[in-house]
């Protein structure tokens, strides 16, 4: 089976790249477990990973969300999708949603109290950077374009799997 890598990112506890098989499926191999989409996007808005052990989670695109269920089809994560901004919760609600914003030539990361946790930047025009409020880094990411897809990675109360396939996604729509 022949894979080509199509993103590698790092970060200080996650370590994660994604790889297309030369029959079209999309793999996403977390710190050697590896996870497919069970289909080839046949249907645009609903996708399935899957790990050796059974479904990680199910994926439903909507115009305006990205809804992420569980194997026992419980809501795990919802993204909302706005022209600037995405909200990540664990509810319908998007009750104590952390936000990720577009401000400038940064994107800024908000906790549910809407402090700032986290900032991403373009270095040079070809990696990304997020760093803490503080300025200290957490990891870079290869990109040429800013982004809002990185933050994710490092809302480190979503488990990493989790974070993988949210970003997976995001980056997919190009956001």
């Amino acid at each position: 089976m022949i894979r080509a890598i199509l993103f590698l990112f790092l970060t200080s506890s996650l370590m994660a790249q994604t790889v297309k098989d030369s029959t079209g499926f999309d793999y996403i191999v977390v710190k050697g477990n590896e996870l497919y989409v069970k289909s080839k996007r046949i249907v645009i808005d609903k996708n399935k990973f899957n790990s050796n052990t059974g479904l990680v989670l199910a994926v439903k695109h909507k115009t305006d969300s990205i809804k992420f269920y569980d194997s026992s089809g419980k809501l795990a994560w919802k993204v909302k999708l706005y022209d600037d901004k995405i909200k990540i919760s664990d509810n319908e609600e998007n009750k104590n949603a952390w936000q990720l914003k577009m401000k400038g030539d940064k994107v800024k990361v908000y906790d549910p109290m809407e402090t700032e946790k986290f900032r991403i930047y373009l270095k040079d025009a070809k990696e990304l950077e997020v760093k803490t409020s503080s300025k200290k880094l957490l990891f870079k990411s290869a990109g040429t374009k800013l982004a809002l897809a990185p933050g994710v990675l490092a809302l480190e109360h979503i488990p990493e799997t989790h974070r993988a396939i949210i970003f997976y996604e995001l980056n997919k729509l190009k956001r």
